[in-house]
């Protein structure tokens, strides 16, 4: 931030690419640019891809990459009792499996109640394999290269950020923001519905004629 006080929110960004591509620089210039003069810090972090490695070391990396900051960035003017995840695509579904299926979290020593919010952006591998809707088979192929050919009924339950909602837990507060193509719809319809059941918080904006890509780059307008 143009002030660092030692008690700066702190902006996590997880990016996108099916799992198996993309790079931590995706959170450009304006993007830092716009949130630390807001007062955010910004981290922007890499995970590990696929088809090299599988679920769940995605989601084991995103949760150390989280430790890391939690534990380190008040030198660098943050407050780590103030984190906020922002993810994209599968940094989304990152995103929303740290804060649901806590485990994971849990294991790289985060505290969950430090994280105050978490920004989902056009995420759509919510649910487990029966109940994905498809719109063609570029996220099949996706999915099944995150997580692998023949994998268990266990490892899709452990994947789907739908099966760990749980009203005995604590979650931040949810941004779900996403496009208006049929399949983000219908999936983000019985996420947020799941929410709902479960009495979580969280704010759904519909996205009218923007792309996949735009949902990302124009976050300002809803965060």
């Amino acid at each position: 931030p143009l002030e660092a006080n030692q008690n700066n929110p702190v902006i996590i960004y997880v990016h996108g690419g099916g799992w198996k591509s993309g790079d931590k620089s995706e959170w450009n210039i304006p993007k830092i640019e716009y949130f630390c003069n807001l007062g955010y810090i910004c981290v922007s972090i890499n995970y590990r891809l696929s088809p090299e490695v599988k679920h769940p070391t995605h989601i084991q990396d995103v949760a150390n990459a989280i430790n890391w900051v939690e534990d380190n960035i008040s030198l660098y003017g943050g407050n780590s009792s103030e984190m906020v995840l922002i993810g994209h695509s599968a940094g989304a579904h990152l995103v929303a499996l740290a804060v649901t299926n806590q485990k994971y979290i849990e294991q790289a020593g985060v505290d969950i109640f430090n994280i105050k919010k978490a920004c989902i952006l056009d995420a759509g591998a919510y649910l487990i394999m029966n109940d994905l809707i498809y719109e063609d088979g570029n996220i099949l192929e996706m999915v099944y290269s995150a997580i692998g050919d023949n994998s268990s009924p266990e490892i899709w339950m452990d994947f789907a950020p739908y099966n760990h909602i749980d009203s005995k837990k604590y979650m931040p507060f949810l941004v779900m923001a996403h496009s208006d193509s049929p399949y983000r719809v219908e999936v983000n319809r019985i996420f947020c519905n799941q929410l709902d059941l479960c009495n979580k918080q969280y704010v759904e904006y519909i996205l009218d004629g923007y792309s996949h890509a735009d949902v990302l780059s124009r976050i300002p307008i809803y965060f």
